[in-house]
């Protein structure tokens, strides 16, 4: 496969496959009795403000909203960039916030780490297979990486600084 529109799609699917065991569980997660009590000393907690299944659903589709606009834009105008950036920011994600930070913070399941891992090596793949066809400089893969990692804080603040908002939704 040399065309770069096959691996541009694998983004929001990888990404919604992953967020999807977040969402199931982490109501259930965040409601556990010992969760309450062993990382109530946290200064952060995975989900932030997040309670629900609801909330977390509706932060989950607004990602999912934003890749697949990004996913879109680059297959319509040839360029690739933002997408291989934001490709790097989820791989970047699933290792290091869920499988190595959540992990050893934790010491356990933290809903989206079965995905993570599951997700994790075909993401490194399309970046791969990407790379072949697109033939980034050294330079270009830091800057476009740099700028997905940027849209993504960027986007994962203001969606847990309003996250109180979606819990509030279904009431």
């Amino acid at each position: 496969m040399n065309d770069i529109r096959m691996y541009v799609w694998l983004l929001p699917l990888l990404f919604i496959l992953h967020d999807m065991e977040e969402v199931i569980f982490v109501a259930w997660w965040k409601k556990k009795e010992p969760f309450q009590k062993k990382y109530a000393f946290k200064k952060v907690t995975p989900f932030g403000t997040i309670s629900n299944a609801e909330s977390c659903a509706i932060a989950v589709s607004e990602e999912l909203l934003l890749l697949t606009a990004v996913s879109f834009f680059s297959v319509l105008t040839g360029k690739y960039g933002v997408w291989f950036g934001a490709m790097v920011a989820n791989t970047l994600h699933l290792l290091l916030i869920h499988i190595i930070a959540s992990t050893m913070e934790y010491h356990g399941y933290v809903p989206g780490l079965v995905t993570a891992i599951l997700t994790l090596v075909p993401c490194c793949y399309v970046i791969v297979m990407a790379q072949n066809i697109l033939q980034y400089s050294v330079m270009e893969i830091i800057g476009y990486s740099l700028i997905g990692i940027g849209i993504a804080l960027v986007n994962l603040k203001i969606l847990h600084k309003n996250a109180y908002r979606f819990s509030n939704l279904g009431n």
